[in-house]
């Protein structure tokens, strides 16, 4: 426990610090670029959860950095609040129900005729994305792209009628693609197996890199519903922690295989330094943090 709560408080540090620099550089984007939507931005950006939001993507794409053994550079650091923002936005648009979420697709170089300012700031954020990745992305990741985007697609149906097989492997493939979509923004140089889906615990360990980093994106999913399932279950959407698919004590267990995995695709000191770090997401603790 001791060294459970040290190093909560040093996540908390970390995220603090990207939440202040995210704050300032996505304001100082908007005033520069987007001077309409300058007082817009301000205010969604005063809104702490929409802050741990990016700032908790910008530690995502970090520890991808860490495992890998480079820097987490300035550039890294702006790709990655671009995406969190977005991330966030598109998540609350989706979840109201007021939006299809084809008109959310990531990578779309499209304009949109809207009412909702906060989706004029998601397309303004995706065309910045576009502008700060490689001109040959969208054609170098259509594939994975693609993926996600159905699995968006998919997630529509959380509020609906879903048996439990078919909930996982929705989870687990938007918590997969994300993951391997943030790798590829960090990495974009590299190309990518298009065979990703092997999360199950009764297997044997990924045999790729692409493989391992999926399985962290699928297991860190069962993270994000476990911290979102008080909401989750008020507003009526299905997800593995309101339907018993997760807990915190299989999220220990689970954490042991996707460890597991990546250290068969990286030097097992980088996984293990990155595993310690995480370690209070294993914990009901980490909701003091969020």
């Amino acid at each position: 426990m001791p060294n459970t709560i040290v190093r909560l408080l040093q996540l908390k540090k970390e995220l603090q610090l990207y939440g202040r620099d995210a704050r300032k550089v996505l304001e100082d984007y908007f005033q520069d670029n987007c001077p309409e939507l300058h007082n817009h931005s301000r205010l969604w950006l005063q809104n702490r959860n929409n802050v741990v939001t990016t700032a908790g993507t910008g530690l995502l794409h970090k520890v991808i950095c860490d495992v890998e053994g480079v820097p987490f550079h300035k550039h890294r650091r702006r790709v990655s609040y671009f995406m969190g923002a977005s991330l966030r936005i598109c998540d609350d648009l989706v979840e109201e129900g007021n939006v299809e979420p084809q008109e959310l697709y990531f990578f779309q170089n499209t304009t949109c005729d809207t009412q909702d300012l906060r989706m004029t700031l998601f397309h303004s954020l995706n065309s910045e994305l576009l502008e700060l990745l490689p001109n040959t992305f969208t054609h170098d990741f259509e594939g994975l792209i693609k993926k996600l985007n159905t699995a968006q697609e998919e997630g529509k149906r959380f509020s609906g009628d879903l048996d439990p097989k078919e909930l996982i492997d929705i989870k687990n493939r938007l918590g997969g693609y994300f993951i391997l979509l943030f790798y590829g923004m960090m990495f974009s140089d590299r190309k990518m197996k298009d065979v990703y889906e092997v999360y199950n615990l009764t297997e044997k360990l990924p045999s790729t890199r692409e493989q391992a980093w999926f399985n962290f994106g699928a297991w860190f999913s069962r993270v994000d519903d476990l911290l979102d399932e008080k909401s989750d279950r008020e507003h009526g959407i299905k997800q593995l922690a309101t339907e018993g698919l997760t807990s915190w004590k299989s999220l220990r267990h689970e954490a042991e295989y996707v460890f597991n995995g990546l250290a068969t695709q990286y030097p097992c000191y980088q996984v293990e330094r990155v595993k310690q770090k995480l370690q209070p997401f294993t914990s009901r603790l980490i909701k003091l943090l969020i």
